[in-house]
């Protein structure tokens, strides 16, 4: 009535609108409905935000392809778009928001449409600035403007400021005391069971437990995080959403006024939502769901975030009364391509069934590379013929499952002459396994006496079960001789065993580059002979499913390397240089396959395609990881070139062969389950009387090393029963028990080593 309206009592229609004319209204979910005898039908939405227009129609004039004009043009407010690569999602999304404002004449300020990221928001607010006042925002935006109180949502008494991860990791190193151990990045590690406890919506104690000792008493440092930030006025990237679900949850208020603005709700890349993020949809959405969610269920790739391929197979139950549009053709694939994306992905069984077509079906642009010759000089031979022929380095990216694959290649290009962006830089170096390899080839090299600092490096890598105090002892020393006469001042045989075996280690180094060998050559004996592969191994038993590179993906990356440089003195300051730089003007691409969904290149290189990478080795849903095997080779718009080594992914195979008949409802495949210690027992059970006394022992030295805390935080009562029951004799071994993490095999691995064999070693 204030907009200028009048009601009418004869029947034939509601109100009287300013010109005369009559409407209907309609107060249902928001939907298109046509004129019913003549009589326009305006919806509640549109007079929710002051305004009379009736819609024009429900067509549109827009050279959409049939099933993108079906999808543009669906008459309710729901619906799940389900759009394969390059069968364009994002024209699909700005057309809709265009018919809604200048079909349905629903005002922009009641529609919200979601991007995926802020490169996203800002290409989908360049294509419609025809469209006024559309908001065009992503999640987080959203939910920073709910937390604050900033229009058009519900104000609030305080306004928060958004730190960013410098702050966020000064916060936590106030809040945390690490082990005194080298660690590249032990912050790291918390970041991310900080976001998982919150994108996630898990309950902080069972991250924890998760993470098998690496973020021990993050339960309690959980909460004490929280409140340090809301004191201080400040919220992190993922607190913005886990604070704007509380506000939402607990104020009608702010809920009803954020729903106000969120009326018809179109979300992009809606596949790689994390549970925090569709609850907060969720509660944006309100009562009438009116979501158009347009995704890819075969490009969940985010598992390890939360992000699930049902967030689209449950679309329905979801938002009920959701209609649905899937979007068939790939626009940007040559069909060689496409066909082998179809066949691969119909492996999968966790899926939406699709028809995927592809509109240059004539094409092939599908390449395997021959499983014989060494994966760097494929692929850089690949690039530099394509340059050769004419295409721009900036028109070409290689792609790998872990970024530490990508720094024999970046390193390679750039000594071909290719400009690159991206790959690693010198970060690269002080991961675990790149430092203990460093280290060991400057003891190597060393013309006198070595860093004591590389020998306590060394020491660790491979590990050997000392006494702390006798690898402190170790430590110190800076000469094959001090090694040596340590050892035979050590009375405890076994102690003295290990060092003089350690220096014997660094003396057959020695001798190799003595001899002129190369880079190469002393790579392979310190990963194989003297056994570093098989140690670095032990610190991924309980990392599965966290989609992080295995340490064993540092060491090929650095085997690779050293063939490019032969020379083991100069290897180290060769390599700091060549990574000193990621970024060179219009270079091609180089980047893991998660940080480039959603873009496309002319060419593209799929390199390192091993077994032990797609799917990887660490990871347990082998459906994700074909789904992601997927992605890779669909960000080719001309050739994609697969590059695998002597051991090819299965996936290469899946790529064209079809998938066996289902024979029943299957769950997803796993990828091998993390290695399983003995059966969790009670103290006492089942073990022997020897078995017994070492248990007591082993609970002595617990109680020693907690130094007052709780015994359990250093190993819990399982964990002792499964090492006197199975009395492991090295690090190694004792890594396989579960409850064991990297952190805690490093902290206590030695003194429990040394109960188990019954020594107390003496001094020199």
């Amino acid at each position: 009535m204030r907009a200028g309206a009048r009601t009418v009592t004869d029947g034939r229609g509601d109100i009287e609108l300013p010109d005369g004319s009559r409407a209907w209204l309609d107060g249902g979910p928001p939907r298109y409905t046509p004129a019913i005898d003549g009589t326009p039908v305006l919806h509640r939405v549109t007079v929710e935000h002051r305004s009379l227009r009736p819609p024009l129609g429900n067509s549109t004039q827009a050279a959409l392809a049939p099933d993108q004009l079906a999808a543009v043009t669906h008459d309710g407010g729901a619906a799940r778009i389900i759009a394969p690569a390059g069968s364009g999602k994002t024209r699909v999304l700005t057309e809709r928001a265009r018919h809604l404002v200048q079909q349905w004449r629903i005002p922009a300020s009641a529609i919200t449409l979601i991007a995926f990221n802020k490169r996203a928001q800002e290409e989908i607010a360049a294509r419609t600035t025809d469209v006024p006042g559309l908001q065009v925002r992503t999640l987080n935006a959203i939910a920073l403007a709910v937390i604050n109180g900033s229009a058009p949502f519900a104000r609030q008494p305080q306004r928060f400021n958004t730190v960013d991860e410098p702050e966020v990791r000064r916060l936590i190193g106030r809040l945390v005391k690490f082990p005194r151990v080298r660690n590249a990045d032990p912050v790291a590690t918390w970041i991310e069971a900080l976001s998982v406890a919150r994108l996630g919506l898990l309950d902080p104690a069972k991250v924890e437990s998760r993470y098998d000792g690496e973020v021990e008493g993050f339960a309690d440092a959980f909460a004490r995080y929280r409140h340090e930030l809301a004191r201080a006025g400040n919220v992190d990237y993922d607190e913005q959403v886990f604070k704007a679900i509380e506000l939402l949850l607990r104020d009608p208020q702010a809920r009803a006024t954020a729903q106000r603005s969120c009326r018809l709700l179109l979300v992009d890349e809606f596949q790689d939502l994390t549970p925090a993020h569709l609850l907060l949809v969720r509660l944006l959405a309100g009562p009438d769901a009116a979501v158009f969610g347009v995704g890819d269920d075969d490009q969940t790739i985010y598992g390890y975030n939360g992000a699930d391929p049902a967030w689209l197979i449950d679309f329905a139950e979801l938002f009920p009364g959701a209609g649905e549009h899937p979007l068939e053709v790939n626009y940007r694939c040559p069909g060689g391509i496409v066909r082998a994306a179809d066949t691969l992905l119909r492996h999968n069984r966790r899926r939406v069934a699709k028809v995927i077509r592809a509109h240059h079906s004539a094409t092939d642009g599908f390449m395997v590379a021959p499983a014989t010759g060494d994966p760097v000089d494929v692929t850089v031979q690949a690039v530099t013929t394509a340059i050769a022929a004419g295409s721009p380095a900036a028109e070409i990216a290689v792609l790998t499952r872990v970024n530490s694959l990508l720094a024999p290649v970046q390193v390679a290009l750039r000594g071909a002459g290719v400009p690159t962006n991206g790959g690693v830089g010198p970060e690269f170096l002080e991961r675990t396994a790149v430092r203990a390899a460093l280290a060991w080839l400057r003891i190597a090299t060393a013309k006198a006496d070595f860093s004591t600092a590389d020998v306590g490096e060394a020491l660790r890598r491979p590990s050997r079960p000392l006494h702390p105090r006798i690898a402190t002892w170790v430590g110190e020393q800076s000469s094959l001789a001090g090694l040596r006469r340590l050892a035979g001042r050590i009375t405890t045989e076994r102690d003295a065993d290990t060092v003089e075996k350690f220096a014997g280690d660094i003396e057959r180094l020695q001798r190799l580059v003595a001899s002129r060998g190369t880079t190469a050559q002393a790579m392979a004996a310190l990963r194989d002979t003297m056994g570093l592969a098989n140690s670095i191994a032990t610190l991924d038993v309980h990392r599965r499913g966290m989609n992080r590179a295995a340490q064993n993906d540092d060491l090929t990356a650095i085997a690779q390397l050293a063939a490019l440089q032969p020379d083991p003195a100069k290897f180290e300051s060769w390599l700091r240089a060549a990574l000193a730089n990621k970024w060179q003007a219009e270079g091609g691409t180089l980047a893991t396959i998660h940080r480039v969904k959603g873009q496309e290149w002319p060419f593209v290189v799929v390199h390192q395609a091993d077994s032990d990478q797609f799917p990887h080795r660490l990871a347990e849903d082998e459906e994700e990881e074909r789904r992601l095997f997927h992605v890779a080779i669909t960000r080719a718009s001309r050739d994609v070139l697969v590059v695998p080594s002597d051991r090819p992914s299965p996936f290469i195979t899946d790529c064209s062969t079809e998938p066996r008949a289902r024979t029943a409802v299957e769950a997803p495949a796993r990828v091998g389950a993390a290695r399983q210690a003995a059966p969790a027992k009670k103290p006492g059970d089942d073990l022997s009387p020897d078995q017994s006394r070492l248990f007591e022992e082993l609970r002595a030295v617990r109680r020693h090393l907690a130094a007052g805390k709780p015994a359990y935080t250093v190993l819990p009562d399982a964990a002792l029963h499964a090492i006197a029951s199975l009395q492991p004799t090295s690090l190694d071994e004792l890594a396989g028990i579960k409850g064991i993490g990297p952190a805690k095999l490093q902290q206590y691995g030695a003194a429990f080593l040394a109960a188990v064999a019954g020594t107390d070693p003496a001094g020199p």
